[in-house]
């Protein structure tokens, strides 16, 4: 019977916390027999994606909060859960499309839930205004096939 792990972190949603987050995931998925390198670098990449848009979306420049954390895995799945207390998204189906930045500059893509959407098997996204955003990424794990 496969073993359940968790890992849970609070970070402030400061711009390192985003190679941080990449690092910590690492950690925790690297030393699971049957787990690829591939697989590791499509789950750093998701989650750096959800951090960095937690650090540039979230949070007013002058009141920077936290950036919540948790992965689960369960046998071979993985589940990711990035959430904040931020302003939250006006409009998430307009945020949700390619190439859309709430952003405004010229140096964003507005490719981060594309990207999360690409390497992981399932996104979840929800959003009040106010009150936060919670992502949730799943991924199949190739353990032990």
């Amino acid at each position: 019977m496969a073993e359940t792990n968790r890992l849970y972190a609070e970070l402030p949603a400061i711009s390192i916390n985003e190679s941080v987050s990449r690092v910590m995931i690492s950690g925790f998925l690297m030393n699971i027999r049957g787990v690829t390198v591939g697989e590791i670098e499509e789950v750093k990449v998701a989650l750096s994606e959800a951090v960095t848009n937690v650090i540039l979306h979230a949070y007013p420049e002058d009141d920077k909060g936290k950036i919540y954390i948790k992965a689960i895995l369960d046998g071979n799945q993985l589940t990711l859960k990035v959430w904040d207390k931020g302003c939250g998204i006006p409009n998430l189906t307009r945020a949700m499309e390619p190439m859309f930045s709430g952003s405004g500059s010229a140096e964003r893509t507005g490719m981060g839930f594309t990207v999360m959407q690409s390497f992981m098997d399932g996104l979840d996204v929800r959003s009040s205004v106010d009150s936060g955003t919670s992502i949730v990424m799943t991924k199949h794990l190739g353990i032990g096939t």
